[in-house]
């Protein structure tokens, strides 16, 4: 039989201090066998157990886990034992619902026990995952932007790059990778316009860590980078330089053809005829892109004609107007589309039969079509000579953007001009005109134009002229005329007759007037042509007054040609009564007295004859003033009493040959 042994003090006092010693530890710790038993679980931090330590004492790792992990965990025990040594290692456990990671190491405490110790790393996981996350993010941002990065030192010794760096400058692997800073700037410096200013402004940064910058870098080929370096800070301190590069060659081209567009359009307006216009076309193209070589040809359709306006060339100087034939102009014209021609091109649509080579063999060549809607109306062409001038896509595409511009600014400016010879002639026609015209505002009545014929006509000067309105070229009587010929005027325009207008001085004079619709300096207007119809009416007056003389004419004449019968046979009877009676007989006074009143008769009739015109010419002597009196008798009983006729005879007037009813006649039309 045995019995215990008293425990003493001092034993109960180390058995408190390990119970509190493990108390104050955050880690697990286990005894496990060389067979992975669980032997012993000391109670530090029990809440990180994956099961209880009653669950778990006396069992092994494969009766807890599976088999895949118990055997991992058992060949830790095993590699610990056979080394004699602690083994590192770290593993994630599904604990309360979540994953808790741990960093553990297995220490031999005897031949074949373990000690297992595990810490609690989850945050730490977590913040070295999230960490990783991140510069995952960041790598491949930095790979993916469209921005090549170059990371420096302080002492400009590269860091780091992206591939897109060595895109943009075009820099070989082979000198990137050695990452050697002097032969890299080198090879940037060979394409830069301006290499002097690029190294500049880096000593100049390189001289003041902290200092920002923002320039643009012009290469000798064309392109334009946008560079952008700032200061790259750890802890607040700068370590080094971040270089960013982009490309904006495109942006810029695209801006500089967007700008083309709107100085062609201003162009339009500002030069003065087509061949301005042409001239300053090319000048602006010849900024986009090489145009030594350029012309522009215009299409007439009404006419089948192609044209040649604008033209200038190396070699080929004469570009004569033809019908369309095989050429690439025309081949664009057919397309309506545009075509880049290299000489492989050139040699397939020859080929084809679909162009002949017309002048002077061009490298390349780059047309466009000019249209107006779907309608073409010429072709825009640049051409090249030079092997080392090569036209590409780029070059179609710059053509192409600004054809539609050119298209609509030749169009304007054709129409401008057709629009002002239009004018100038029948400008031409309204000054040069002999009747007078003006040009009046339909709602004012203002005179706004006016030709020389009026100014002469009206009196008034051009000033004068414009100063006055419709109503006051009227005369006072034809006021109420006006008025309602305005309340009711014809949208076509009118024709007025018998108008009466006045003078600056007060003179008045019939016109007839055309009037047709005009716009006029914007303003809705009336074209008026006024003929001064006072001379014709005049000789209107007169041949009426002519025709009633002709008719009288004609009527005397019928009557004196009967009368004449009637006196003949008076006459004779009269001459036969004289021969049958005696000289002495009384009665023989009285015939000759009817024969005196029958001659007279008859002399009156020869007049009447003359005055119709109808007698026969028989010249003979006449003493004029004979005549003169004779016809004043006649002409006081045909002319009205509000004529006076007065004559004057000459006692030397003297005597005439001439046919007595021509000279009647000529007295009768006096």
């Amino acid at each position: 039989m045995s019995t215990a042994k008293p425990v003493t003090p001092a034993l109960r006092g180390a058995d408190a201090e390990l119970e509190a010693l493990f108390a104050a530890i955050s880690d697990v710790i286990l005894v496990l066998d060389a067979d992975g038993r669980y032997v012993k679980i000391p109670p530090t931090n029990t809440a990180l157990l994956y099961r209880p330590a009653a669950e778990l004492l006396g069992r092994t790792l494969h009766d807890v886990f599976d088999r895949p992990q118990a055997d991992h965990f058992l060949g830790l025990i095993r590699q610990a034992l056979a080394r004699r040594e602690a083994v590192h290692f770290e593993y994630s456990l599904p604990i309360g619902g979540r994953t808790v990671w741990f960093a553990a190491a297995i220490s031999p405490m005897a031949p074949d026990r373990v000690v297992l110790v595990a810490r609690d790393i989850t945050e730490r996981e977590r913040a070295e995952r999230d960490l990783r996350e991140t510069l995952s993010l960041l790598n491949a941002t930095f790979e993916s932007t469209a921005d090549g990065i170059l990371v420096v030192d302080l002492a400009g010794h590269i860091v780091s790059f992206n591939r897109k760096f060595a895109e943009l400058w075009r820099i070989p692997d082979s000198i990137l990778e050695t990452k050697d800073a002097p032969q890299t700037i080198a090879f940037v410096l060979e394409q830069l316009a301006d290499p002097e200013g690029f190294m500049n402004k880096v000593r100049d940064l390189y001289a003041r860590p902290e200092a920002s910058s923002f320039d643009v870098l012009a290469f000798k080929d064309g392109r334009i980078f946008e560079r952008l370096s700032q200061p790259q800070r750890i802890g607040g301190k700068s370590v080094g330089r971040v270089w960013s590069f982009r490309d904006i060659t495109e942006a810029k081209r695209a801006e500089r053809i967007q700008l083309a567009t709107y100085r062609i359009s201003e162009a339009a307006h500002a030069t003065g005829s087509l061949q301005d216009l042409f001239r300053a076309i090319h000048a602006i193209v010849g900024e986009l892109m090489p145009a030594k070589n350029f012309y522009i040809a215009l299409y007439d359709a009404p006419s089948d004609l192609l044209t040649f306006p604008y033209h200038v060339d190396e070699y080929d100087t004469d570009f004569p107007a033809k019908r369309p034939g095989k050429g690439l102009t025309e081949y664009v014209l057919r397309t309506a589309e545009p075509l880049l021609v290299t000489p492989e091109v050139q040699a397939e649509l020859e080929r084809r039969g679909q162009v002949e080579l017309i002048g002077a063999p061009s490298i390349d060549w780059v047309g466009v079509p000019l249209k107006i809607g779907d309608r073409p109306i010429g072709v825009l062409v640049a051409q090249t000579y030079a092997p080392g001038v090569r036209y590409g896509e780029t070059e179609r595409h710059i053509l192409q953007f600004v054809s539609t511009q050119v298209a609509m600014a030749i169009e304007r400016k054709r129409t401008e001009e057709q629009l002002h010879e239009s004018e100038r002639k029948y400008r031409l026609l309204f000054e040069t005109n002999p009747e007078p015209m003006f040009v009046y505002d339909f709602e004012t009545l203002r005179i706004m134009a006016v030709n020389e014929a009026a100014i002469t006509r009206y009196g008034y000067s051009e000033s004068e002229f414009l100063a006055l309105t419709i109503r006051d070229i009227r005369s006072a009587e034809e006021q109420g005329r006006l008025e309602r010929e305005l309340a009711r005027r014809p949208d076509e325009g009118a024709v007025r007759t018998g108008v009466r207008h006045r003078a600056k001085d007060g003179r008045v004079f019939e016109v007839d007037l055309v009037a047709r619709p005009l716009e006029f300096a914007g303003r809705r207007s009336r074209l008026v042509l006024a003929r001064d119809v006072t001379a014709q009416r005049h000789l209107e007056d007169q041949l009426r007054q002519s025709q009633k003389m002709e008719a009288v004419g004609q009527l005397a004449g019928g009557i004196a040609h009967d009368f004449n019968n009637l006196l003949t046979a008076i006459l004779g009877s009269t001459q036969l009564l004289l021969h049958a009676t005696p000289p002495g007989d009384v009665r023989r006074e009285d015939v000759e007295e009817i024969r005196n009143a029958g001659l007279r008769a008859a002399e009156l009739t020869r007049q009447l004859l003359a005055f119709s015109r109808r007698q026969v010419l028989a010249p003979k002597v006449l003493e004029l003033n004979a005549v003169v009196a004779n016809m004043d008798k006649m002409l006081r009983r045909l002319i009205g009493e509000d004529i006076e006729l007065a004559t004057a005879l000459h006692a030397e007037a003297g005597a005439v040959n001439a046919d007595p009813g021509q000279l009647e006649q000529v007295l009768l039309n006096l």
